[in-house]
């Protein structure tokens, strides 16, 4: 069996990008299993194969009333001293849009001002990429 069999093979399956990952896991596998444990093959034909790229699914976003929800729980639920701080950090990820590994390594030294105001972030996001998200002066959503 060549290559060229298995990508004709998975041509004719016609079926989404994670399935066929699926499939060409298995006939890794399987290949392996005939080459190093029954001995009746010499290579692994599917390891030539590209796997596709899976597509990613984003988490489905919070409403505004679900968002008013979360920010009073931090708030109700917090100790006293916990509160303010706990809600900014929900209220600077709700209206910026940034992740949760993004806002922990925010250092005060990343925060941009402009006329003695704090104006942007700089942020280092995925794949250690650099940002400046600009932020809000529209009020926050309160309960």
């Amino acid at each position: 069996m060549h290559a060229r069999h298995i990508r004709a093979y998975l041509a004719e399956l016609d079926a989404s990008p994670s399935y066929i990952h699926r499939v060409t896991s298995s006939l890794r596998v399987w290949f392996d299993y005939l080459r190093e444990i029954e001995q009746l093959i010499d290579g692994n034909p599917a390891r030539e194969i590209a796997k596709p790229k899976k597509g990613r699914r984003h988490p489905p976003a919070l409403s505004p009333d679900e968002m008013r929800r979360l920010i009073n729980a931090a708030v109700e639920y917090s100790r006293p001293s916990e509160r303010l701080r706990n809600w900014t950090l929900i209220a600077l990820m709700f209206h910026t849009g940034l992740r949760i590994s993004e806002v922990c390594g925010l250092k005060k030294s990343d925060i941009r001002h402009r006329e003695g105001l704090p104006y942007a972030v700089r942020v280092i996001g995925k794949g250690n990429k650099e940002r400046s998200v600009v932020l809000s002066s529209a009020p926050c959503i309160s309960g």
